[in-house]
């Protein structure tokens, strides 16, 4: 029996339509991929919530559903009504409801009114698993043995957060007296180092990880000294997570990475920004231990075979999201550099991609993009090469890079 919408709107709600619908609380953010509830509402605190006609205005309708399940209790209600447009129809309503809502909503009921929808979702279980707390961390760290000062400097940032509960995994090649601590686990590992075998290394850390948050670094990476004071700014409920990375100039920017399609190249967009083909790039490794445990990383790949891509898109793939954090951040004892086209930002649609460097990488750069995702062709091993070949007809290019900006 269908019931009217006044039926679904009793209790503790919120209205998170663009302007206020119905005569509830009502909290409107603006829509991208840091769109949070959090810290105005509690985590899985809301008997419902109700969106009306303002879902269809973005291409993140993903995000929004994603997050507004969070703040429902077990049993709660999600009402949204949206009119049909190129953002959203019958079709892909459906198609989020079956990869990316289903394991926390059931569909309760559906009106239409031409291309006119009301979805209406009942929550059947909690977000989380339990024991899952943003005070328990485990953080992996993956070394060949040959930068023991800046595993030092990864370790003493995270002893440096004052974190109640958690634990270091070192997967590699290591030996530091001076450090060593109870808090650190040391597992050796040196099987095809050759060739960089960081998905084995990962899938160990993820394997002895006694916290279900789990963060992994490569040896060149620690913790800004606000890392996880910010981090609980944003609270524990999440799949993926991505940071701003800060390198040793002090220059920003986000590893995000954009897979793309067609003759489009492979790049890297704004931390604001999400598509179901965007990655988080392999320097580091935010994600759930339960949901890492049904999308483990391919240990055919190594190092630069475009294995974050691989797995980034596989976990998204399965119906998980990667959020983004603007103010967790994560620095680099490196100087970054212009590797790729940066897409701008724009919430209708994916944005233009802007090439910084020579005019003649706007031909080069799709091609080997291209060949990357129809034959799978190692595309940081082949660019790094067409870079030494054009290096010899270009003059250095100075210019933001992966979604950053220069104060």
């Amino acid at each position: 029996m269908k019931q009217s919408i006044e039926y679904y709107i009793k209790g503790q709600g919120l209205d998170t339509s663009t302007e206020s619908k119905i005569d509830k609380k009502h909290l409107f953010k603006s829509y991208n991929n840091l769109y949070s509830l959090h810290p105005e509402i509690k985590f899985e605190s809301l008997d419902f919530i109700y969106n009306e006609d303002s879902i269809n205005t973005t291409k993140f309708s993903i995000i929004l559903l994603n997050e507004w399940v969070k703040y429902l209790k077990v049993n709660g209600y999600l009402i949204v009504s949206f009119k049909e447009n190129n953002h959203l129809n019958n079709k892909k309503m459906n198609m989020i409801y079956e990869k990316y809502l289903k394991r926390h909503l059931n569909l309760v009921e559906h009106k239409q009114n031409n291309d006119e929808h009301t979805f209406i979702f009942s929550k059947h279980s909690k977000y989380l698993p339990d024991n899952d707390s943003i005070d328990k961390w485990t953080f992996g760290m993956i070394t060949v043995g040959k930068r023991n000062e800046w595993v030092k400097l990864f370790i003493t940032s995270i002893r440096s957060q004052k974190i109640p509960h958690y634990e270091i995994i070192v997967v590699g090649t290591w030996n530091d007296p001076e450090i060593m601590g109870k808090d650190i686990t040391y597992i050796p590992f040196s099987e095809k180092d050759d060739k960089g075998w960081i998905t084995k290394k990962k899938n160990i850390v993820f394997e002895n990880a006694k916290y279900n948050n789990v963060l992994i670094l490569h040896d060149r990476f620690y913790l800004d000294k606000d890392w996880y004071v910010n981090l609980k700014k944003c609270g524990n409920y999440w799949d993926g997570l991505v940071f701003p990375i800060i390198d040793k100039t002090g220059f920003e920017y986000s590893h995000w990475g954009v897979w793309s399609h067609g003759l489009l190249p492979i790049g890297y967009a704004d931390i604001k920004d999400w598509g179901e083909d965007y990655y988080a790039g392999g320097t580091f490794m935010a994600i759930k231990k339960n949901l890492w445990e049904k999308v483990k990383l391919n240990e055919k790949l190594f190092w630069n075979d475009q294995e974050d891509a691989d797995f980034g898109l596989r976990f998204t793939k399965e119906g998980f999201v990667t959020r983004g954090i603007s103010d967790a951040k994560l620095h680099t004892t490196v100087t970054y550099f212009n590797d790729a086209p940066v897409y701008e930002y724009d919430d209708q649609k994916l944005g233009k991609p802007i090439e910084y460097r020579s005019a003649k990488w706007k031909v080069i750069q799709p091609a080997i993009d291209v060949c990357t995702r129809v034959v799978g062709l190692p595309f940081l091993r082949t660019r790094k090469k067409a870079s030494l070949f054009l290096k010899r007809f270009t003059n250095k290019v100075s210019a933001p890079e992966s979604g950053g900006s220069r104060e």
